[in-house]
């Protein structure tokens, strides 16, 4: 039997996961890292990234995140998210125009 942890990631909106986890892959601020059952307490900045759960089935759950803050203490891992979205819920159309945006942007930032 695999051993889980208790896993919730929120953001100012809402509750965006909640469940148990045998793994959790985050974007940290120096490097990505991993947290497994029995994980050291640590509090940690996260960076803009993908969050990936896998449960005790093995089934994959990816969240995007524009950052925030994550904590891991006795077998419980809380995120708190400035924003965070399930990959299944991203709407591919909002988030292409989002990033021809950002582009743009760039591209004028470099010209000055």
């Amino acid at each position: 039997m695999a051993k889980t942890f208790s896993v919730e990631i929120v953001s100012p909106q809402r509750m965006v996961f909640q469940g148990e986890a045998e793994s959790v892959t985050l974007p940290g601020v120096v490097a990505p890292f991993q947290v497994l059952y029995n994980h050291a307490p640590i509090l940690t900045e996260l960076e803009v990234g993908d969050i990936k759960i896998v449960d005790a089935q093995g089934r994959e759950t990816h969240i995007a995140t524009s950052g925030g803050f994550a904590e891991v203490k006795e077998n419980k891992m809380t995120v708190i998210a400035e924003a965070a979205e399930a990959a299944s819920e991203i709407d591919q159309l909002r988030a292409e125009a989002a990033l021809a945006r950002a582009m743009n942007r760039l591209k004028v930032a470099d010209r000055m």
